[in-house]
């Protein structure tokens, strides 16, 4: 295989530079305590505070120049008072309109940040990229809800790299994103307190241009990392904040275990775009080229579907790989291929590297993922692997009233509820092909599976209420 060349390489380093921080920006006093910012020829707009204190009872609401509400923050959007900001708003002009006790809240805007117009690249992703809700995504519905749009915060400029919200073997809900960590060069940890997480980011329908999304959480702390050089280009951040269980994120899942993955997809933010989707359907390998650690990443090729020819591009960097199982098995590093060169390789670092790569717990992922010491090489991925603010009514049906049994090569699944709701009962195969779907709306579920159809192997087994589901792991032998 040949050496990446110069160019392609140089792509690894330099992503998503688009946003430049003017200080010179027109800010506008208007009535009522309002603020509009303003810069000519801007494609949008973010700010930046250097303190953010609301007090209870008080709001700042955010207006695009169409006078359209974006979002709005209170006294829990900031809670130290501390280095905060705010996500683009499309246009020239962004209005902030505050009520509640001027004199004690805090608001100290420090940079504003500039999307140039002129640069035409910027949320523009290639002629070939697949919409995450074509049909190619149909199957990734829970996965792609765990998929993040990060805009990190340099000295004077940002940048856009993607991540996934990782769950852990506490199921305590941590809000952790994995990405790479060649996207934080040149991040401090003052610029991580003000580098933005987007989440549902996408398009409504497949290729539909409806694509804004309010769900934005502010403030980042890097937990642990590998340098790509010598390393496995591994980063794990965390939010500052929970995330409230109302955004329906999904905690994605992980294997860290070196398989046969023959088949799976990566979800991503290319330059900054609406979640796109690339697909494969040959087996991960373990590269052989220079200027890579080869034991320490996959090497993936795109396959073309229905919709286009997914690949990567800058901004996708840190988007996690799936394989058959539905489970992370890497993040990625380098990406070579275009929507012109489709058939070039793509490199992700694996999770199974990353897992223990060195003694220190900021270089290894293990601590983080498995805090409690299960050892155990899978997690599957789950919407609410806590929230305790879910009635314990609610959270029964995860923890209490589900059971299964196996009798005479069939699956007994028993479900016993206080009032009827819609469930569907899945079974899955290694490669994440749906064998079995069954819907029911009833307060008793009393379903036998025939399992002696089945060849032997390791099944899933997943129950799904509405957006709270529990999957199952059982092996058939023959």
């Amino acid at each position: 295989m040949s050496q990446p060349d110069q160019e392609q390489l140089d792509r690894l380093q330099n992503l998503g530079n688009v946003a430049s921080v003017l200080l010179d920006t027109v800010i506008t006093f208007l009535p009522n305590n309002n603020i509009q910012v303003s810069a000519e020829n801007a494609e949008s707009i973010n700010l930046y505070f250097e303190k953010f204190r609301l007090v209870p009872g008080s709001k700042l609401s955010i207006f695009d120049q169409n006078h359209k509400f974006v979002f709005e923050y209170t006294e829990q959007s900031n809670s130290d008072g501390g280095a905060f900001a705010i996500p683009p708003v499309k246009g020239e002009k962004i209005v902030l309109e505050y009520s509640g006790d001027l004199f004690h809240s805090e608001i100290v805007i420090s940079q504003v940040g500039y999307f140039f117009k002129k640069n035409e690249d910027v949320q523009n992703s290639g002629f070939c990229q697949v919409d995450i809700n074509c049909s190619e995504g149909n199957q990734w519905q829970d996965e792609k809800k765990g998929i993040i749009r990060l805009l990190l915060k340099k000295s004077s400029t940002t940048v856009y790299c993607s991540g996934s919200l990782m769950n852990n073997t506490a199921q305590d809900c941590r809000p952790y994103i994995l990405s790479a960590d060649h996207c934080i060069a040149g991040v401090s940890e003052s610029g991580l307190e003000q580098s933005i997480a987007l989440i549902n980011y996408e398009n409504k329908n497949c290729n539909a241009d409806v694509s804004q999304s309010d769900v934005a959480l502010t403030g980042l702390k890097k937990r642990a990392s590998s340098n790509f050089s010598g390393g496995s280009d591994f980063l794990l951040l965390e939010l500052n904040e929970d995330i409230p269980s109302e955004y329906q994120v999904y905690y994605n899942g992980w294997e860290m275990v070196e398989d046969t993955f023959n088949s799976g997809v990566s979800i991503h933010h290319p330059k900054g775009d609406v979640k796109k989707i690339s697909t494969y359907s040959t087996m991960l390998v373990t590269p052989n080229v220079d200027d890579l650690l080869n034991s320490a990443y996959w090497e993936v090729i795109w396959q073309e579907t229905n919709n286009g020819h997914g690949v990567t591009e800058t901004g996708s960097s840190g988007a996690p790989i799936f394989n058959q199982r539905h489970l992370v098995v890497g993040y990625l590093s380098v990406g070579l291929s275009f929507c012109t060169k489709p058939n070039e390789p793509d490199y992700y670092g694996k999770l199974s590297y990353a897992w223990e790569e060195s003694p220190d717990s900021s270089k290894r992922l293990d601590v983080w993922l498995d805090p409690i010491n299960t050892n155990q090489t899978t997690l599957i991925g789950s919407y609410y692997p806590c929230d305790d603010s879910i009635p314990k009514s609610e959270r029964e049906f995860i923890q209490n009233d589900f059971q299964v049994r196996f009798s005479e090569h069939k699956l007994h699944v028993t479900m016993f509820q206080n009032h009827a709701k819609q469930m569907v009962i899945e079974l899955i195969n290694l490669e994440g092909k749906t064998i079995v779907s069954k819907r029911f709306n009833s307060k008793v579920i009393d379903e036998y599976l025939d399992l002696t159809k089945l060849s032997q192997g390791l099944y899933f087994l997943k129950i799904t209420e509405n957006n709270r589901q529990r999957i199952e792991r059982f092996a058939v032998f023959n």
